[in-house]
């Protein structure tokens, strides 16, 4: 089956996508570039506060896309972060920023927007953006379910957290979350993540991280040699099959005690 991608969406989302769904950008030969594209778990730089000699090496070390604080951006610093990034797709996160903000956001080039289920809907109910919701890992499994048919179409989730090592219990959190959604699982990196920190993210469900600033180009390469050698894992399934509601085994139950009960008639 063939993919076709509306132009107007996010670059950064359709890259995503594929990734998530398991698919190769190409049909045919496959050259190293194609490859890196095809990369199970996707970068994405913290660009808010660092430099512009920062931002150019970490674009120079590929990342698949970058990020900004929303309460830091205006029209000049966005043109400059534009002109130092290239092709890279940035995108806002979502605080106090208003419509208008947002529309600029838009005007200028923005690729996608990350948001709190607190955002007013008007703000985030835009037309050729990505839109990432930030979640809580606290917050009840019907609500994350309900995610995935809520009338603003959400195109990737992430998980709130960012501590400095990944717990058995974080690995749960996102094993389960993911087995609930249908759509791409973001998690926050930490600075020091090993190699077996980002195998556990990947068998996890997790389809993209989120560096933060201190990240250094040559710590970024690394990160990509090993998600280079991680296996390929089983296309996703559908997430209405991951959950059996527990009334189907109790009636099963309460028809076995039926029956014997049957047997003393």
């Amino acid at each position: 089956m063939i993919f076709s991608w509306d132009d107007e969406m996010s670059k950064f989302i359709d890259k995503l996508t594929q990734s998530y769904r398991n698919l190769s950008p190409a049909i045919g030969f496959r050259s190293a570039a194609q490859d890196e594209d095809n990369r199970p778990i996707l970068l994405i730089a913290s660009l808010t506060g660092v430099s512009d000699n920062i931002i150019k090496g970490v674009v120079s070390s590929g990342v698949d896309a970058a990020v900004i604080d929303g309460d830091k951006l205006n029209a000049t610093n966005m043109k400059t972060l534009m002109k130092n990034v290239g092709d890279i797709p940035i995108g806002l996160l979502l605080a106090n920023t208003g419509t208008e903000r947002i529309d600029e956001f838009i005007n200028l080039g923005g690729d996608f927007i990350f948001f709190s289920p607190l955002v007013p809907v008007d703000t985030v109910n835009k037309e050729g953006i990505g839109k990432i919701l930030i979640i809580n890992p606290s917050m009840e499994p019907g609500i994350i379910r309900a995610i995935n048919a809520l009338d603003i179409p959400i195109d990737s989730v992430l998980i709130e957290g960012d501590e400095p090592t990944v717990t058995i219990e974080r690995l749960l959190v996102y094993q389960f979350f993911a087995s609930l959604l249908d759509k791409p699982l973001l998690a926050m990196a930490n600075t020091t993540i090993t190699s077996n920190e980002l195998s556990g993210l990947h068998k996890a469900g997790v389809n993209g991280l989120i560096l933060p600033k201190g990240f250094k180009s040559k710590a970024i390469l690394e990160l990509k040699e090993m998600i280079a050698d991680l296996p390929k894992l089983a296309k996703k399934k559908s997430s209405g099959s991951a959950i059996i509601p527990k009334i189907s085994g109790e009636r099963k139950i309460d028809e076995d005690e039926d029956e014997d009960d049957d047997e003393y008639i």
